[in-house]
């Protein structure tokens, strides 16, 4: 289910982002501050849920409801608020729910329930599929993390859905899965492999993924992933949206939890690219006198991504200096400092 937020809040954005994050069968696809830029964007994100604030600053969030409604009558309407009395306008609208601010965790429970037993959600859950491959590597079907067999079949599913729409020979499969193994030892395992990933795919009402042509296998079957929407959106332009969608989605290295050899060399070169994109961002909106949750969260995650970037490290104290965040930039400083001193032995 795609969702996306629009709150006039940053803060409100964040929490509610977080909250939602708990719900593997939800994806939050865009955040705005500005419903005209959610509108402009709507086509584009399809999204099929909005979480919609009524109170915006100069706009009103029952009108571009009816706005976003004309535009895809599809679409389901869940209004967040702190204030009860626009509740009728608000189910004279067809509005799933109506949450009151602060949000709780068991009533926002209540609504995302709400919304997964409407009948257009139904079929889509029962066939949902999704790869959450930052930090820990699942694959979620309908609302749980699915069993594999054996750990050479899951690395085997992996390998093929990270080449994705390739051919890969069987020699270069068997070589990459048992590397110090003699190769006509390894066959009879290979099929085994095979036969098990066919299996557990078949499971979840994926037919026919694996497909064999001279001898060659590719996954055949277009899984949605965290993967697939960062590779989307990392080279988009620097929008709050964007660096958003990045900190929803990352939650460790790509393929962290698994620590393929043959892996290492696309995690670098992900975590480059997400780096890049966050450093600049930083760069771009550091100098602001205001706090900015969102460019706090970009700051934590830049150091614990690339804890020993001296510019990342820099930029980050002068944002703290800008907004008079004293105590943070000395907290900074000194775990900079620290972490220099006792994992590579360097005096700041």
């Amino acid at each position: 289910m795609k969702v996306i937020i629009i709150d006039d809040e940053k803060n409100a954005i964040t929490v509610l982002s977080e909250m939602l994050k708990s719900y593997n069968n939800l994806e939050i696809v865009g955040s705005f501050t500005n419903p005209i830029d959610a509108y402009n964007e709507l086509v584009y994100l399809n999204p099929d849920v909005i979480f919609l604030d009524i109170e915006l600053k100069n706009e009103n969030g029952i009108k571009f409801a009816e706005k976003f409604l004309t535009l895809r009558p599809n679409i389901e309407i869940v209004f967040v608020t702190a204030y009860s009395e626009y509740a009728i306008e608000a189910f004279e609208l067809n509005a799933v729910d109506y949450l009151l601010k602060p949000i709780s965790d068991k009533r926002l429970k209540k609504a995302i329930t709400r919304l997964l037993d409407l009948p257009n959600f139904q079929s889509k859950r029962n066939t949902y599929n999704y790869i959450k491959s930052f930090g820990n590597f699942e694959l979620i079907h309908v609302d749980q993390p699915i069993s594999w067999r054996t750990q050479k079949a899951k690395e085997l599913f992996i390998y093929l859905w990270v080449h994705q729409g390739q051919f890969i020979t069987k020699e270069k499969l068997i070589d990459t899965l048992y590397p110090e193994r003699e190769y006509t030892k390894s066959q009879s395992i290979f099929y085994t492999l095979i036969y098990q990933l066919r299996k557990t795919l078949s499971d979840i009402n994926i037919e026919d993924a694996i497909q064999l042509q001279n001898g060659n296998y590719r996954l055949n079957f277009d899984f949605e992933s965290d993967y697939k929407t960062l590779l989307s959106i990392i080279d988009d332009d620097l929008s709050e949206n964007t660096i958003q969608l990045i900190l929803d989605h990352y939650k460790g290295a790509f393929l962290e939890s698994e620590s393929y050899d043959w892996s290492h060399n696309l995690q670098t070169k992900i975590d480059t690219k997400i780096v890049s994109s966050l450093a600049q961002y930083l760069e771009q909106t550091m100098n602001t006198e205001s706090i900015n949750p969102l460019l706090e969260r970009v700051i934590n995650l830049l150091c614990e991504i690339d804890p020993y970037n001296e510019k990342i490290h820099e930029n980050s104290l002068l944002y703290f200096n800008n907004t008079k965040q004293v105590q943070k930039a000395y907290e900074k400083q000194e775990t900079f400092i620290k972490r220099l001193k006792d994992d590579i032995g360097i005096l700041y």
